[in-house]
C-alpha cells in the first residue's frame, strides 16, 4: 500500500486498478478458453502490509496458491480472482460485493480471506468496444476546495468504460438536475439531504405519480418488505392488514396480496418460491406508468430485494418509470446493483455543502431585517452547509416567537434568549421538545419509530389520537411531515427517527409498544409484531426467531 495515502484510500485505489486489469484480460481469457479449453490464470491478491513488510512476498505467494481454487460462474472469468484479506475487505465491503473464501493461519493467528464477486464489475466481452479493448484511460478528478486531504479525489483513477454520469451538486440546485434521468441515486451525509417532501413535490410537478418506500434497519429482516411498501403506496393500501378492503383484488398480483396477508406461496422448493416472488414484483414494477419510484434509505435494503431490482433492470430495457434512490454517503447504488455503471440511464448525484448565498435564494419572504440580526449570524456559524439546518433553524425561531412572517417579510420580533444548537440533530431535538406541547402530533412521531415513516390516517386514529387531521396538519406546518390521500409521510425518516427515539423515555416506549399491540396488533405483519415484542423486552425467544419467522415466503 502507498504509505502517502490513508489505508482506505490506498485499498480502494488498489481494487479499482485490479478490476481494470481483469477487465483488460477478460476477452483474451474467453478467446483462450474457446481455442484451448483452458483459462488463463490471473489472481490478484490485495493485502494490508506495512512499508517494512513490502519486500516479503512469501506469505502473499502462499495465500494465492491456497485461495485460487474457487470457481467462477461466468466463462470469461474462469481462472481470474481478486482476493482480499480481512482488513482490506472490512475497509471496502460497503462499496463492493464480496464472498468469503478460507481462513489461513499467519504467525499463529487465523486470517480470513475474501474475493470480489467479479461478475458485478467486469464487462462481458460482447459488451466491450473492440477499438478500446486493452487501452487504459486515465482521468484527472479535480479535488474540491472543501474536501479533506485523504479522499477519493486525491489521486488519478481509472475510467472503466463507464457510460453513467457522476455529478456533485448541493441540495439547493439538485432538483434542477433531475430531468431526463431514468435511474437516479442521491448520495449524501444525513445533514446534507434534501427534504423528501420537496423532492416529491418536484416530481409531481412534472406529472409523475410518486410511489414511495422507506427502508430502515428492520427491513433487513423482511425480504421484499420494500416492494410491499411500494405496492401498498401505489394502490393506496393501509399498512395494517385488517384495514385493507376485503374486496381489494388485483388478480395478476394475487401472490403479492397473499404475501401481504402472510399467506406463503406454495412451491416445490424455497428457491422456486423466491424466484417466483422476484418475478411477481418485477411484473408489478413493469406495470407502472408515469410514476416515480422513490426508495429512501437504500443502504438498508435487503439482498433479496436488491436481486429483485437486478432482475427487473436486466439489460436496462423497457424501464417505464423514473427511479430515485436516496442513500447515505457510505453506500453507492452501483456497487450493489450490478450493471449500472454500464448504462447511460444511471446518474449518481453526491450532495455537497450549500453556501449561504444559494440557501438564501430558497427564502420566499423579504429577509433583510433577519439577515442583519444576531440570529442569522449564529445560523451561519452553525449550519455547516446544511439546507436542512437552515430551514429548521428558521422554523425553530418562529416557534420560539423570535421571528415572524409579517406581510411577506421576515422580521425579528424580539431578541429573547434562545440558544440555537450547533448541530442538526441537536436542533431537531429542541424542535421536538417544542412540539411536545401538542400531545397528539408528538405521539404520532413517537409511533412512527415502531411503525415506519408511512402512516395512514385510519391507523393513527386506531392508536388513540383524538384529532388526527389537526395533529397531521401540525406536523405538516412544522415541516416534520407531508400528507397525500389520507396518508402521512415523515420527512427524512431515517434522519429524524433516531432523534425521536433518543427523546423517548423508557416508560413511553413501553406504553407505545403495548398500545400498538392492544389496538392494531392483530393486523400487523409477523416482522413488525416481533420487533415490537423485542422492544418491549418481553418474549425474548420470539424476538430471537425474528429472522426465521420473517422468511416465511422462502419456506414454501
Amino acid at each position: 500500500m502507498n504509505k502517502e495515502l490513508s489505508f482506505p484510500t490506498s485499498a480502494n485505489k488498489a481494487i479499482r486498478l485490479a478490476i481494470k486489469i481483469i477487465n483488460a484480460f477478460s476477452e483474451l481469457n474467453a478467446n483462450v478458453i474457446e481455442e484451448l479449453s483452458t483459462p488463463l490464470k490471473l489472481n490478484i491478491t490485495i493485502i494490508k502490509k506495512s512499508s517494512e513488510e513490502l519486500l516479503d512476498k512469501t506469505i502473499v505467494d502462499t495465500n494465492v496458491k491456497l485461495l485460487s481454487v474457487k470457481k467462477n460462474e461466468k466463462r470469461y472469468l474462469k481462472g481470474m480472482q481478486i482476493i482480499l484479506d480481512q482488513y482490506v475487505c472490512d475497509c471496502i465491503s460497503k462499496d463492493y460485493k464480496t464472498d468469503s473464501l478460507y481462513s489461513v493461519e499467519q504467525n499463529g493467528t487465523p486470517l480470513m480471506f475474501y474475493e470480489i464477486l467479479l461478475d458485478s464489475y467486469v464487462l462481458p466481452p460482447s459488451e466491450k468496444n473492440t477499438d478500446v479493448q486493452l487501452e487504459v484511460h486515465q482521468k484527472e478528478i479535480t479535488k474540491p476546495a472543501n474536501e479533506p486531504s485523504d479522499d477519493i479525489y486525491s489521486f488519478k483513477v481509472f475510467d472503466i468504460n463507464a457510460k453513467c454520469k457522476f455529478e456533485k451538486v448541493n441540495a439547493v440546485s439538485l432538483l434542477d438536475k433531475l430531468q431526463n434521468n431514468k435511474i437516479i441515486s442521491i448520495r449524501s451525509e444525513k445533514d446534507l439531504e434534501i427534504r423528501t417532501g420537496d423532492l416529491v413535490n418536484y416530481l409531481e410537478s412534472k406529472g409523475l405519480k410518486p410511489v414511495r418506500a422507506i427502508c430502515s434497519e428492520e427491513l433487513n429482516y423482511k425480504p421484499w418488505g420494500v416492494f410491499e411498501q411500494l405496492f401498498k403506496d401505489y394502490y393506496g393500501l393501509s399498512f395494517h392488514k385488517a384495514l385493507i378492503p376485503p374486496d381489494f383484488d388485483v388478480k395478476r398480483f394475487k401472490a403479492i396480496i397473499d404475501l401481504i396477508n402472510s399467506k406463503p406461496r406454495k412451491a416445490s422448493t424455497p428457491e422456486d418460491a423466491r424466484f417466483a416472488y422476484m418475478e411477481d414484483f418485477g411484473a408489478f414494477l413493469s406495470s407502472l406508468k408515469n410514476c416515480a419510484v422513490i426508495i429512501e434509505g437504500f443502504e438498508y435494503m435487503d439482498d433479496t430485494s436488491i436481486q429483485t431490482l437486478e432482475l427487473y433492470f436486466d439489460r436496462f430495457k423497457n424501464i417505464n418509470v423514473q427511479f430515485v434512490f436516496i442513500t447515505d454517503s457510505e453506500t453507492s447504488l452501483h456497487s450493489k446493483v450490478k450493471g449500472l455503471l454500464r448504462t447511460p440511464l444511471y446518474t449518481e448525484y453526491t450532495l455537497q455543502k450549500s453556501n449561504m448565498d444559494s440557501i438564501l435564494t430558497t427564502v420566499k419572504e423579504e429577509a433583510s431585517d433577519f439577515i442583519q440580526s444576531f440570529f442569522f449570524e449564529k445560523i451561519k456559524e452553525n449550519y455547516n452547509g446544511s439546507l436542512l439546518y437552515f430551514d429548521n433553524a428558521l422554523k425553530y425561531l418562529i416557534e420560539k416567537n423570535i421571528l415572524i412572517n409579517f406581510d411577506g417579510r421576515l422580521i425579528i420580533k424580539n431578541n429573547g434568549s434562545v440558544i440555537l444548537p450547533n448541530s442538526l440533530a441537536g436542533l431537531l431535538k429542541a424542535r421536538l421538545k417544542e412540539l411536545s406541547k401538542d400531545m397528539d402530533a408528538s405521539m404520532i412521531l413517537a409511533y412512527s419509530t415502531y411503525l415506519g415513516g408511512r402512516l395512514d390516517f385510519e391507523v393513527i386514529t386506531k392508536l388513540g389520537i383524538k384529532n388526527t387531521e389537526k395533529a397531521v396538519q401540525t406536523l405538516i406546518n412544522t415541516g416534520f411531515a407531508y400528507s397525500e390521500n389520507n396518508v402521512l409521510y415523515i420527512n427524512n425518516y431515517n434522519l429524524v427517527k433516531p432523534v425521536i427515539q433518543a427523546s423517548l423515555k423508557k416508560n413511553v416506549n413501553e406504553f407505545l409498544a403495548k398500545n400498538i399491540k392492544a389496538n392494531i396488533g392483530k393486523g400487523l405483519d409477523d416482522t413488525t409484531t416481533l420487533l415490537i415484542m423485542g422492544k418491549l423486552s418481553l418474549f425474548k425467544e420470539e424476538y430471537l426467531l425474528l429472522w426465521r419467522n420473517s422468511q416465511f415466503a422462502m419456506a414454501a
